[in-house]
């Protein structure tokens, strides 16, 4: 079972967010078989801000002193890897501090909660993720961007 996704601060406070689309589990039924990959996360068919697979970043205990109020996640159909629906999650840290961090938790989730995966049989657990940092840092990025350019 995939209990939870922990996300560590490298020293930003965010904001952040997160797409997530394709969770899959591909593994062998027997040694002689192909590989059977399992696409348990595709987030296709719910509805916009629907919770599936993991609860919003304060759910669970651990993480609510680290992220801020206000941090969400769900169903999004503007950003997909395929299809036309991912799992957008937004949050922020309450400080810099490195040793921050959000735990996804998969704990009762609305739809598709506490999903069981193969740890055996050569299984592999693979996912998309793309992420957007908070403002200053893409600022940041441009700049830097800007500057290479003119230089050449």
């Amino acid at each position: 079972m995939i209990e939870h996704l922990r996300i560590r601060s490298t020293g930003g406070a965010g904001p952040f967010t997160l797409w997530m689309d394709d969770i899959a589990n591909s593994y062998r039924p027997s040694p002689v078989v192909p590989p059977t990959t399992v696409n348990f996360g595709s987030f296709e068919g719910y509805a916009d801000g629907a919770e599936v697979i993991f609860q919003e970043p304060s759910f669970s205990g651990s993480t609510s002193g680290n992220v801020l109020p206000g941090s969400v996640s769900g169903v999004d159909n503007t950003v997909a890897y395929t299809g036309n629906a991912s799992y957008k999650v937004e949050y922020g840290f309450v400080d810099a501090d490195p040793s921050r961090w959000v735990r996804l938790t998969t704990f009762n989730t609305p739809n598709l909660p506490n999903p069981t995966i193969y740890f055996d049989r050569d299984s592999t657990v693979t996912m998309w993720i793309k992420g957007v940092p908070e403002p200053t840092s893409l600022l940041l990025l441009g700049l830097g961007a800007l500057a290479f350019i003119r230089r050449r």
